[in-house]
């Protein structure tokens, strides 16, 4: 294969610690910090184990502290390895020891662990060094899907997959495209005939591919009511809905006729659901549930728009305003500013990160879901109503709400 194409001298992109600004993770973590990561994946881990599932944990060594979607470029972290060992690798070496059965790399640059200019994936001092030898990891190292622009734009997808082979992985991901699956096997096998690939090692990574398959076989499946786990996956969503503040005048009585705002679900990156049902917004929904209106903005509302939901807000009882990746997006949370200033009940929802919330005003009342789904609208309602509580509890440390009525 051609020679990889090092990118060690281009300026790199970092954040300083985990990072509110990252685009793609938000709440597909258990948290910002180790611990809370470690108690609910190793339970994770269990539990799917249990059920007969093979599960991983990804991505290793951290994806958390990145502003930038390594399915559009390349990423880097540039942390010293002490802090690396302190954020990043501590709940990889948790799971480890708790006996996780796989474990994904990332698309993403760690030039204090390696800095030949490659991402973790293709790394052999990461995979092989690190992982394996280091932290003395014996399951399946998979790979990400190497059509991801990190891999795909910056060194070929099939050079990319022989070198992840080269670094280690056992099972190297392309997902999407049936041409450039064949081009890497293809490569693959031509590589292994002429002694770029090891064969040794390759040996050994479909030993560890066949003994996996051998114990999910061996696992009898349990039994599955699909109803009962429908109840309960509700049970469990209405159980995380999360209170973040409630203002001095306690939570807001929206009256009959509230106004619910906010942009329609969209497709937040590469590794979201495809959006078929536009038509189904949170203020859409919200509004059949309260006996509202509910108008639809767009994902960024413009100051026009912003000054017309002001005006039609001086008509109505109360207002809900949903926000779907506010921090990212700043005019929603310059909406929701302006909405609290009309001096109406107001409520705020996080339909994904609680990010969103910690710079709104004293009098907004604000929840998180955590998802934009009908079935987190409907839970979020029943709590505006008064009919259920919001017991979740913050994943993330927030700060106090002191003086925000100065803000």
């Amino acid at each position: 294969m051609p020679p990889l194409r090092s990118i060690a001298n281009k300026p790199l992109k970092h954040s300083a610690h985990s990072s509110p600004a990252n685009p793609i993770i938000g709440v597909r973590s258990y948290g910002d910090t180790p611990s809370t990561v470690v108690k609910y994946a190793t339970g994770m881990i269990r539990g799917l184990q249990d059920g007969g599932v093979l599960c991983l944990a990804k991505h290793f060594p951290g994806h958390g502290d990145t502003s930038m979607d390594s399915h559009l470029t390349l990423p880097c972290v540039d942390k010293p390895r002490t802090e690396l060992e302190k954020m990043e690798l501590a709940p990889f070496r948790a799971v480890i020891a708790d006996g996780v059965p796989a474990i994904m790399t990332a698309h993403i640059l760690f030039p204090t662990l390696d800095d030949s200019g490659v991402p973790a994936t293709m790394s052999r001092r990461i995979v092989t060094d690190l992982l394996r030898g280091e932290m003395g990891f014996t399951g399946l190292v998979t790979s990400d899907c190497m059509e991801m622009q990190a891999v795909q734009k910056f060194f070929g997808t099939v050079n990319g997959v022989l070198a992840a082979m080269n670094a280690g992985v056992d099972l190297v991901l392309i997902s999407h495209t049936t041409r450039l699956s064949g081009e890497a096997a293809a490569a693959a096998a031509e590589a292994l005939a002429d002694g770029r690939l090891d064969r040794a090692e390759l040996e050994a990574s479909v030993a560890r591919i066949l003994a996996a398959k051998a114990k999910l076989a061996a696992t009898p499946a349990p039994a599955f009511d699909a109803a009962e786990a429908a109840a309960q996956n509700d049970r469990l969503l209405r159980a995380t809905i999360t209170e973040v503040h409630v203002p001095r005048a306690g939570r807001p009585d929206l009256g009959a006729h509230p106004l619910c705002v906010g942009c329609p679900v969209y497709r937040t990156g590469l590794v979201g659901n495809v959006v078929d049902d536009v038509a189904q917004s949170f203020p859409t929904m919200m509004a059949a549930h309260l006996g509202g209106e509910g108008v639809t903005t767009a994902v960024d509302p413009t100051d026009e728009e912003i000054a017309a939901l002001v005006d039609r807000a001086a008509g109505c009882t109360g207002i809900v305003i949903g926000s779907y990746n506010g921090h990212l997006h700043p005019q929603q949370l310059g909406l929701a500013k302006a909405l609290a200033a009309v001096g109406k009940p107001i409520a705020a929802v996080a339909l994904r990160n609680p990010y969103d919330l910690f710079s709104l005003p004293e009098n907004v009342y604000t929840l998180v879901a955590y998802e934009y789904t009908a079935r987190s609208t409907a839970a979020v309602a029943d709590v505006l109503r008064g009919h259920s509580a919001a017991p979740g509890r913050l994943p993330i440390a927030h700060p106090d709400f002191a003086n925000k009525e100065a803000q």
